[in-house]
């Protein structure tokens, strides 16, 4: 019944993240945000570990998703980001677009399995889409 589960829930099976790897790492530096994300995202969320900032996808990217990143121990989102910023709904909308197709660019990277608080997340150490993303958001703040 598992595995129907999984086909019908449109859920890969994907490796577990190695305990040892850079990402996991990453990934423990932060726990206590990721379980805070978690608890209040209710939602799937797909973590890009980065040096700087860790990009967190929450919903089901690249169609339906919105965004949040973990930078000196505080949690971040678009919407804080674009009030801050004085963005337009206009100017976001592009934003938006702008981080679908890097997430749809890096859609071949490599993703692994791991748990944070009792909830499964996925885990992309893709330094093509933490850097592409990174672009995006700078040249927002611009």
């Amino acid at each position: 019944m598992g595995f129907f589960n999984k086909m019908f829930s449109g859920q890969k099976d994907r490796p577990p993240l190695d305990a040892a790897s850079p990402a996991a790492q990453r990934l423990a530096a932060m726990n206590s945000e990721l379980e805070e994300l978690a608890r209040q995202a209710n939602d799937n969320l797909e973590v890009v570990p980065g040096a700087q900032r860790s990009w967190v996808f929450i919903g089901k990217p690249p169609k339906r998703f919105g965004l949040a990143w973990i930078e000196d121990n505080q949690v971040k989102n678009l919407k804080s980001f674009a009030d801050e910023k004085g963005i337009t709904p206009a100017r976001m909308t592009r934003i938006v677009d702008e981080i679908r197709e890097a997430y749809v660019a890096s859609e071949s990277d490599p993703r692994f399995d791991a748990e944070v608080a009792g909830t499964r997340v996925l885990v992309a150490p893709s330094k093509r889409l933490e850097q592409k993303v990174d672009e995006i958001i700078q040249s927002a703040e611009a």
